[in-house]
């Protein structure tokens, strides 16, 4: 790694696949029923130190720590004090760095909280979905309404000043009336972080099954595309703003470790299934871990890393997907940094094929920017595709 690598920032995400019960709609790697061992523990502390050496991270500086699943506040406080503690004797950890855990509200109270600010966590993210008991009920969540609510003042009241709660809509049945009391019962807690998701029923899920049996109607689009819309109105009405897609915040509030995912910076992805990212290697490397837990113990334990695939990517797979991620970010796609990653020819070519789309209202043409619009962050993957083509 060269010196410049070594002094940019970049961020470590460990994933805890495990949860009390696998959710109707998740396609992420998680697995119901299960603990989460001292084995896997163990296993990630190796994977980090590893990856550590393997690529001379040891004095590259690390900003943003996210622990993601699953379900990673079913982690007791002492072993997530001990995952970040060898993070911190792994990689420079600064001392500002933003630490993220995400909590499901039926597994925590008031002293788990506590246990894990104690531990160095300074931002949650509450998986909320609704404040809506029958919504809950609906995507098979543990906890209630009043849950949730209670979830989030306890993590107020135990000094967590960077709240994030993820909130669904475009459920099959669901009323804008019932999609604006959520928001309405969310800017009474006035979180400091709203991801916003539509319903999507993947491959694989529970739901997927349903809707091929004919038991579960398939979301509409036009009706799910009218709810985002609204419910992004009403939080920027809120003082939200939108700063990518999915992604709403006070100022100041972005989270950190997110838009390394849509800025490009490098990440390192430890545990089943995580996937990493180097830009150190011509126009970048990626690669991905093994899906099942078991087997990824078993290659750390056996002295391998435990690899499913890996890629190094080409200029134009690099382009592409620069072109896809600047797109779902507010500042949009610009000229300069562009450019000087891929050549003077390079937004030319973009900007002319993105004149087409702005009479549909999905793209805002700026000095040396291109971005999208409300209505065209729903088709950011389209609009890429477009504009690359």
């Amino acid at each position: 790694m060269s010196k410049k690598r070594l002094n940019t920032p970049m961020g470590l995400y460990i994933h805890i696949p495990f949860c009390l019960k696998k959710c109707p709609y998740c396609a992420f790697n998680s697995y119901a029923g299960s603990e989460v061992s001292e084995r896997y523990i163990s296993a990630l502390e190796k994977e980090m130190e590893w990856l550590s050496s393997l690529f001379g991270l040891e004095s590259c500086a690390v900003d943003s720590i996210y622990l993601g699943g699953g379900t990673p506040s079913m982690l007791s406080a002492s072993d997530l004090g001990r995952l970040l503690s060898t993070a911190a004797s792994m990689f420079k950890l600064d001392k500002d760095a933003e630490v993220t855990i995400e909590v499901n509200p039926a597994t925590v109270n008031s002293e788990k909280l506590k246990g894990f600010r104690e531990a160095g966590i300074n931002r949650i993210s509450i998986g909320v979905q609704s404040l809506n008991d029958n919504k809950l009920n609906l995507l098979g969540r543990l906890h209630s309404a009043s849950e949730a609510i209670e979830s989030f003042r306890l993590a107020r009241n135990c000094g967590y000043k960077n709240i994030s709660v993820d909130l669904m809509t475009g459920l099959p049945g669901e009323t804008l009336r019932e999609l604006k009391n959520d928001l309405k019962e969310l800017e009474q807690l006035s979180p400091d972080h709203i991801s916003l998701y539509l319903l999507n029923i993947e491959k694989g899920t529970d739901f997927f099954d349903k809707q091929e049996k004919g038991e579960l109607a398939p979301p509409n689009e036009d009706i799910q595309r009218d709810f985002f819309l609204r419910a992004s109105q009403i939080l920027q009405e809120d003082g939200y703003f939108r700063y990518e897609t999915s992604n709403y915040a006070r100022p100041g509030f972005e989270s950190r470790h997110n838009l390394k995912y849509w800025t490009g910076a490098d990440y390192l992805g430890l545990g089943a299934g995580a996937h990493s990212y180097l830009a150190e290697t011509g126009w970048g490397m990626r690669w991905w871990n093994c899906l099942l837990p078991s087997s990824y113990c078993d290659a750390l334990e056996a002295g391998r890393l435990p690899l499913e695939g890996c890629e190094i990517l080409s200029r134009e797979e690099a382009l592409s997907e620069a072109v896809l991620t600047s797109l779902r970010t507010r500042g949009g796609l610009e000229e300069i940094s562009l450019e000087k990653r891929f050549g003077e020819s390079a937004f030319k070519t973009l900007i002319t094929r993105a004149k087409e789309l702005v009479p549909k209202d999905l793209i805002l043409l700026e000095a040396g920017k291109i971005a999208l619009t409300d209505r065209g962050a729903l088709m950011a993957d389209e609009i890429a595709m477009t504009i690359t083509r």
